[in-house]
């Protein structure tokens, strides 16, 4: 017991540094989260709110032989309070058609703080996921890059927003499985 609390006491003395003064509280570090980084807002506030989307697939990206393919559908997005401010929520679903049932995708945007980019996760109703890190805006357009899987294939992520003012924006992704980034959706969004 006793070589246990000698220990203890030397474990002590080393932490508190040379001279046995201890660390000032003013001079530590936070405890826990501190909220949300103002980055997200800033990323992410011109995007909130409900879309109206006209959804183009190239021949091709629904499958080998898949005719071009458009659908309408509907965009929300919402800062995300479930998840501490830390997030902005979007749900896409298409509408369906004679040729195409419900394409549905929710998807995540944050923010790092020490890694300086935003991110983006998504999920879809046809087992696709992915997610990607982005550098930020530049000019108006948002580039994701990462990785994620697409019809049960593991794939490289590209995606881009681009606002074409307050009331449009585009939505690209583009695909890399192993033959160079390929066009996989185009979606266009206005309020």
């Amino acid at each position: 017991m006793r070589i246990i609390s000698l220990l203890g006491l030397v474990l002590l003395l080393v932490a508190c540094g040379d001279d046995g003064d201890a660390v000032d509280p003013v001079d530590a570090p936070p405890d826990g989260p501190q909220g949300p980084p103002p980055q997200v807002g800033e990323l992410y506030a011109e995007l909130k709110g409900e879309w109206g989307c006209e959804t183009t697939f190239p021949a091709g990206a629904l499958g080998p032989g898949a005719p071009e393919m458009g659908v309408s559908g509907h965009l929300q997005v919402a800062d995300n309070d479930d998840l501490g401010g830390y997030w902005y929520r979007g749900i896409y679903a298409t509408e369906p058609s004679e040729t195409m049932p419900t394409f549905r995708v929710e998807f995540f945007m944050g923010y790092g703080e020490l890694t300086g980019l935003a991110f983006l996760v998504g999920v879809d109703n046809i087992g696709g996921t992915s997610t990607g890190t982005s550098a930020g805006w530049k000019d108006d357009v948002l580039t994701y890059e990462g990785h994620g899987y697409s019809m049960g294939q593991a794939v490289k992520t590209r995606e881009s927003m681009t606002k074409n003012g307050t009331a449009e924006v585009v939505h690209r992704l583009e695909v890399d499985a192993g033959d160079g980034y390929q066009p996989k959706v185009e979606t266009v969004c206005k309020r």
